[in-house]
């Protein structure tokens, strides 16, 4: 891929990509790869864990949960 550029452009719609500066070095059919210039996710991303550490104790006692479980086994044939 000797021939590759790089430059800049605006996604106008979902298959319209708008360049910074004309193409003249290339014809024909090309490949096209699509990043974005800056990060659009801004919320922080959290791994599993600290998912779990962050949400709040839950009201339920063991043999709460432990007596639902029963129950559920005890219903099954």
């Amino acid at each position: 891929m000797s021939n590759a550029i790089v430059l800049k452009g605006t996604l106008v719609s979902p298959t319209h990509l708008e360049l910074s500066e004309p193409v003249t070095d290339i014809q024909g059919d090309v490949e096209v790869t699509v990043r974005p210039l800056v990060e659009t996710n801004s919320k922080p991303h959290m791994n599993l864990a600290e998912f779990l550490i962050s949400l709040p104790a839950g009201q339920r006692t063991a043999e709460d949960i432990q007596a639902q479980i029963d129950e559920e086994r005890n219903s099954w044939e």
